[in-house]
């Protein structure tokens, strides 16, 4: 549970001997997802909320054709969650699974419910979470609309080393809309320098 009040700790005050930590202790466990895990299939609700110590977990959705587009990479510090289902009490419009071996705590959605509407110290840390991950997720969108292969690859390497080593490559390459054969490129050229 360390890691866990490290995690939390970081997006806002949260006292280890608070009735909160206590609540929380109680209602999160610790887990290990294996590569490949799926923790939400497209189409249902959310049953646990994740916070991720270290790994990465995948969000896409499939195509009628059956491909894969990636959505979104969530890495160490993330809240994992899905928006229509967390947030609008709708199934949801990604599947999510782990891109490596990934320890992260988890909170059923029912119980995260609870502790963030009794505890408005532990909502504002997860709101912090939620903002940065939109901030992050609009400032990678804009980034696809105006920079070249290079510079996305490059931006992605300084904003997100560890998930390089973490997530297949395809995965990466379809998250930066660019084929795989020019992800390994710019990827060999980069370890080059």
């Amino acid at each position: 549970m360390t890691e866990f009040f490290a995690l939390l700790s970081n997006s806002g005050q949260v006292e280890q001997d608070s009735k909160l930590w206590e609540d929380l202790t109680k209602s999160t466990r610790l887990t290990y997802l294996n590569e490949h895990e799926t923790i939400l299939v497209a189409d249902t609700h959310q049953e646990y909320i994740y916070f991720i110590v270290q790994g990465c977990i995948r969000s896409f959705f499939k195509r009628a054709d059956g491909a894969e587009t990636t959505c979104w990479f969530f890495g160490n510090g993330d809240m994992v969650f899905s928006e229509s289902s967390l947030l609008y009490k709708q199934p949801s419009q990604l599947s999510m699974q782990a891109t490596c071996p990934t320890k992260a705590y988890r909170i059923s959605t029912q119980n995260f419910e609870q502790i963030t509407g009794a505890y408005p110290e532990f909502r504002q840390v997860c709101l912090r979470l939620q903002a940065n991950y939109h901030l992050r997720n609009f400032e990678h969108n804009q980034v696809l609309l105006r920079l070249p292969r290079a510079s996305r690859f490059n931006m992605f390497l300084i904003q997100n080393p560890r998930i390089i080593g973490q997530a297949k490559e395809k995965d990466i390459a379809n998250f930066l809309h660019m084929h795989p054969n020019s992800f390994s490129a710019l990827k060999r050229d980069s370890m080059q320098r």
